[in-house]
C-alpha cells in the first residue's frame, strides 16, 4: 500500500447556495514523489468544484487538498442525502482509493402566491368575482398548503374550490375561488372591498405566503348613475336619430387560465349587429363556439389541447363589422394517483321512514378524503362501515365522491327506496254476499284493523261513519255501490281498502206485490247514522 486517504467527516452538511469546502487527506508511504488525481462522482457536476484536480505528494508525506461543493439555491437542490463517492488515483503507479461521504442538502422554504385578476366586480346584473390563486413553491421541500382569505371588515364570503393544496418543489399550482360580499344593495354606492389571500403550510406552520385582491361591489343604479341613464338616453336617441351606429362587441371569460378537460364559459355583448361569431384558434387550427344572431349569451367552450389559445369575435351588420379578442392558457392537470372506490354497498336497500341502513366502503391507498352525499359528511378512511338514517321517504340516491392529494375525485353511487307507511294495518275487510240480489239487498260489511287512531266507514251516498278497531254492520244496497275502509294513524298516515258491491239485475218489470226491505241489523260500535239500517253494538 503505497498511499491512504480519509476525509474529515462522512456527512457534510450544505445549505442550497452557499459553498463548503471538504477536506481529503492524502497519507503517501513512497519512496518517491507521487503523483495523484483527484475525482468526485456520483452528484451533479455543477455541485462540485476541484480547483486542483492534480497535485503532488513528497515521500513520507500526509497531504490536505480540498474540493468545494456549491448545490444552487433553487427547487431542483432537493432536501435530502446525496451519496459521494471520492476517488484518489496515483499517476504514477495506477492505484486508486476510494472513500464514501454523504452530501446532505438542508431544506429551505420559499412560497409565492399571486392572485389573478388583481381586481373583480359584482353588479345585480354581471359579476367577474371568480379569483384564481397562482401558488408557485421555490424551495426544496414540499408544502400542503391551507388556504384562507379575509377582509379587514368581514365584507366578503369566499368559497374555494379546494382549500388544500399540495405543492412540490418547483411547481406551480393554481386554486380557484369566488369572492362575494356578504350583504348586497341596489341602492347603495360603489364600494372597493380590498382583501387578503393566505396559504400556510400544514406541515411547517412558520412557512406563510399572502396576496391581495380587490373586489368592486356595483349597485343596480344610484341617483347619479339614474341621471346619467336619462342624459345618456338623451343623446343616444340623438345620435340614433342623426347617424346608424357601428356594430359592437364585448367578450369576456370567467377564467384566462385552464386546466385541460376543464370548461370556460365565453360569454359575449353586442349591439347594432345582426350577426355574431365566435370562434377559437390554437396552432393554426379554427374551432366555432358560436355562430348566430344572438347579441348576448354564454357558450361552454371546452380545449381539446394544453397551449395558447385566441378567442375571436366579430359582429357584423350591412357590411361593417367589429372585432374582440382574449387569449386562453391552458395546461395540462397534475392529476396525482388515481383514487378508487374498490366497494360500496347498502344493506337493505329499501326501508322506512325513521329506520337505518348501513353502507360498506373501501379505497385504494391513493384516496385522502371521501365524502358521502347528498348529506355531505367525511367518511372515517379508517373504518369501512357507516351507519345512515334517512330524513326523508321516496328514492334517494346516495353517493360516495373520493378524492386523492390534488383534488382529483371519483364517485360510486346507490339508490336507496324510503317508504313512509302507514303504522295503521287493516287486517281484514270483506263483504258478504259478494254480489247482492236484486229481491233482497242487504250485504254484511266486517272489518280488523290495528295501530289506527281513527278508522272511517264511507259507503257511496252516505255519511261518512268512525267505527271501532273489529266490527261489522248490515246495510241494504239498491245499485252497484263502492264501500271504502279507512285507518289513520298517530302521524296522521292512512291505509285505504276498496270494495265495489254489484247488485244484480231484476226481472223485467217491477213485482209491485214485493214491500221494500228496509230494515237490517249490525254487529259492531260505530258513530253516525247510514239511512236507512240501523246500527249496534256487540
Amino acid at each position: 500500500m503505497s498511499f491512504s486517504i480519509q476525509t474529515a467527516s462522512d456527512v457534510v452538511l450544505v445549505d442550497p447556495g452557499a459553498t463548503i469546502p471538504v477536506v481529503i487527506t492524502v497519507v503517501s508511504r513512497a519512496i518517491a514523489q507521487d503523483r495523484f488525481e483527484l475525482e468526485v462522482e456520483g452528484i451533479d457536476p455543477d455541485w462540485k468544484a476541484i480547483p486542483v484536480p492534480v497535485f503532488n505528494v513528497e515521500p513520507n508525506e500526509t497531504h490536505e487538498e480540498r474540493f468545494f461543493l456549491k448545490p444552487p439555491r433553487s427547487s431542483e437542490s432537493a432536501a435530502g442525502d446525496y451519496p459521494l463517492v471520492i476517488k484518489v488515483r496515483s499517476l504514477n503507479s495506477g492505484e486508486a482509493k476510494v472513500v464514501q461521504a454523504i452530501l446532505r442538502v438542508k431544506p429551505f422554504h420559499h412560497i409565492s402566491i399571486e392572485i389573478l385578476p388583481k381586481k373583480g366586480f359584482v353588479s345585480p346584473l354581471r359579476k367577474q368575482n371568480y379569483f384564481t390563486a397562482r401558488v408557485i413553491n421555490l424551495g426544496n421541500t414540499e408544502h400542503s398548503l391551507q388556504f384562507i382569505a379575509n377582509d379587514p371588515e368581514d365584507a366578503c364570503t369566499f368559497d374555494f374550490e379546494n382549500e388544500q393544496t399540495a405543492v412540490g418543489p418547483g411547481q406551480t399550482r393554481e386554486v380557484g375561488f369566488d369572492a362575494n360580499p356578504a350583504h348586497k344593495s341596489v341602492f347603495m354606492g360603489s364600494r372597493l372591498i380590498g382583501f387578503t389571500l393566505t396559504g400556510r403550510s400544514v406541515d411547517t406552520p412558520s412557512v406563510v405566503a399572502s396576496a391581495q385582491a380587490q373586489l368592486e361591489q356595483r349597485p343596480f343604479f344610484s341617483l347619479g348613475t339614474l341621471i346619467s341613464f336619462i342624459l345618456i338616453g338623451v343623446l343616444y336617441g340623438l345620435w340614433l336619430y342623426a347617424m346608424p351606429k357601428p356594430p359592437k362587441l364585448d367578450i369576456t371569460m370567467d377564467i384566462r387560465q385552464l386546466l385541460l378537460g376543464k370548461t370556460v364559459e365565453v360569454k359575449w355583448a353586442a349591439a347594432n349587429a345582426t350577426k355574431v361569431t365566435i370562434y377559437a384558434v390554437h396552432n393554426g387550427q379554427r374551432e366555432f363556439i358560436y355562430e348566430g344572431k344572438d347579441l348576448a349569451d354564454t357558450r361552454p367552450f371546452v380545449p381539446k389541447e394544453a397551449g395558447e389559445y385566441t378567442i375571436h369575435g366579430v359582429a357584423t351588420k350591412d357590411g361593417r363589422g367589429t372585432k374582440d379578442d382574449l387569449s386562453l392558457s391552458v395546461r395540462e392537470p397534475d392529476k396525482g394517483p388515481t383514487p378508487d372506490i374498490t366497494e360500496f354497498t347498502a344493506n337493505p336497500t329499501k326501508i322506512k321512514l325513521g329506520q337505518s341502513f348501513l353502507i360498506k366502503y373501501k379505497f385504494n391507498g391513493n384516496v385522502k378524503r371521501a365524502v358521502l352525499g347528498p348529506v355531505q359528511q367525511d367518511l372515517n378512511l379508517e373504518t369501512d362501515t357507516k351507519e345512515v338514517t334517512p330524513s326523508q321517504s321516496g328514492e334517494i340516491m346516495y353517493t360516495i365522491v373520493a378524492y386523492n392529494a390534488t383534488g382529483v375525485s371519483v364517485s360510486k353511487s346507490i339508490k336507496i327506496v324510503v317508504v313512509d307507511t302507514s303504522d295503521a294495518t287493516i287486517l281484514g275487510f270483506d263483504v258478504s254476499p259478494k254480489e247482492v240480489p236484486f229481491d233482497n239487498p242487504k250485504v254484511l260489511i266486517t272489518w280488523q284493523v290495528t295501530n289506527a287512531a281513527r278508522i272511517e266507514l264511507k259507503i257511496d251516498g252516505r255519511p261518512t261513519l268512525t267505527v271501532e278497531p273489529n266490527s261489522s254492520v248490515d246495510v241494504d244496497i239498491k245499485t252497484k255501490t263502492e264501500i271504502v275502509l279507512r285507518a289513520v294513524d298517530s302521524k296522521g298516515r292512512e291505509t285505504t281498502r276498496r270494495i265495489v258491491v254489484p247488485v244484480t239485475k231484476p226481472p223485467t218489470g217491477p213485482d209491485p206485490g214485493e214491500p221494500p226491505t228496509t230494515t237490517g241489523s249490525t254487529t259492531g260500535t260505530a258513530t253516525g247514522t247510514i239511512p236507512p239500517p240501523t246500527t249496534g253494538g256487540r
